[in-house]
């Protein structure tokens, strides 16, 4: 199988529910999961390629606020945290993998601040582009996900935790459905 790009969907706990964090693309307005096209430097690094591209697209979309240091490619039980959404046009995939954040409790004012102040450092200081693909990070309870894919296979409309609106990409629909 040839992959196209690669990303990471976090999963936590807020107010004892399970959520998952997506963020809003900049120019669609559409939110996913944090991940992108496999990088052209990217191609030839070896075995990883798939995993250092999720890693580089969790940094670059949240604008540093969340970085990981551990293989994603380690299994839990013999089970590999991560799905293989396929594309049926080109016989390629996409991967995702599956990421459990601990100890974030701040509520989504405060996380959409520190995120808003990451995106104004970095461009501050003249980041690369890719720091500014998105424009809003946020949370969603995960039950109210999967009620409203239970009822629709069209676009997806759910409210985050703050109660807004918000349509969910056709790739993070496939990797919730999975």
């Amino acid at each position: 199988t040839s992959y196209t790009g690669s990303g990471i969907l976090l999963c936590g706990l807020y107010n004892f529910n399970p959520v998952v964090y997506l963020v809003r693309n900049k120019v669609t307005k559409i939110y996913e999961d944090f991940g992108g096209s496999v990088h052209v430097v990217q191609l030839f690094s070896g075995d990883n390629t798939l995993e250092l591209n999720a890693k580089n697209e969790l940094v670059e979309e949240t604008c540093n606020l969340f970085e990981l240091n551990f293989s994603l490619e380690r299994k839990i039980s013999n089970v590999s945290r991560y799905v293989d959404i396929e594309h049926k046009k080109n016989r390629s995939a996409y991967r995702c993998y599956f990421v459990c954040i601990s100890q974030i409790n701040d509520n989504d004012t405060i996380l959409s601040k520190k995120f808003d102040n990451n995106k104004e450092v970095a461009r501050k200081y003249r980041a690369p582009k890719d720091f500014d693909e998105t424009d809003k990070i946020s949370r969603f309870y995960i039950k109210d996900i999967f009620n409203v894919i239970k009822q629709s296979s069209d676009k997806i409309m759910v409210k985050n935790i703050e109660g807004e609106n918000c349509t969910l990409s056709d790739r993070a629909y496939k990797i919730l459905r999975f």
